[in-house]
C-alpha cells in the first residue's frame, strides 16, 4: 500500500491541537529535525508550541501566545499523542496532515487456477471501486 511509499498516518502529523487535562489549550509541532541513516524521514529533535491566550475572555477564536508556567511538555506530549504511550492527556481536536500527490493504483490480476496468466495493469482508484462494486451487487 502506500504506507510503504510514505509511511503511516502517524509519520505524515506537521501539527497537533489539543485540549489538555489541566484545560489548556494548546498548539504544537516539531521545530528542529535530524536526518538519521537508514530512516525514510527525519527524526525530531524538538517540539515546541503555543497556548490559546484568548480562552479566559471567552473568545472562541483562538490567540496563540507563549505559555505560562508551568509550560505543556510538547516533546512528550508529541511523541505520546501519535501513539508512543497510553493514557488520556486531553482531547486533540484539530490534526494538521502532510498531504501527497495521488498515485495510480497497481492491481495484479490472475487465474485462481493457473498462474501462467499473471499480469499486472495500472488502474485508477475509481475504476477499482466500481469494479469491486460491481462484484458485491452480483453476490446480493
Amino acid at each position: 500500500g502506500m504506507e510503504r511509499m510514505y509511511g503511516i498516518a502517524v509519520d505524515q502529523v506537521l501539527e497537533i491541537e489539543m485540549v489538555l487535562a489541566d484545560e489548556r489549550h494548546v498548539r504544537f509541532q516539531p521545530r528542529e529535525w535530524q536526518d538519521e541513516e537508514g530512516f525514510l524521514y527525519p527524526k525530531t529533535t524538538d517540539v515546541g508550541g503555543y497556548c490559546d491566550t484568548a480562552l479566559d475572555d471567552g473568545s472562541l477564536i483562538p490567540v496563540w501566545g507563549a505559555c505560562d508556567d508551568p509550560v505543556p511538555p510538547f516533546q512528550d506530549l508529541w511523541f505520546a499523542v501519535r501513539g508512543g504511550s497510553g493514557g488520556s492527556f486531553g482531547v486533540v481536536t484539530a490534526v494538521k496532515y502532510q498531504l501527497h500527490e495521488h498515485k495510480p493504483l497497481e492491481v495484479v490480476y490472475t487465474n485462481d487456477t493457473s498462474y501462467t496468466s499473471i499480469f499486472t495493469k495500472t488502474v485508477l482508484f475509481e475504476s477499482v471501486r466500481d469494479q469491486l462494486t460491481e462484484l458485491w451487487l452480483f453476490f446480493l
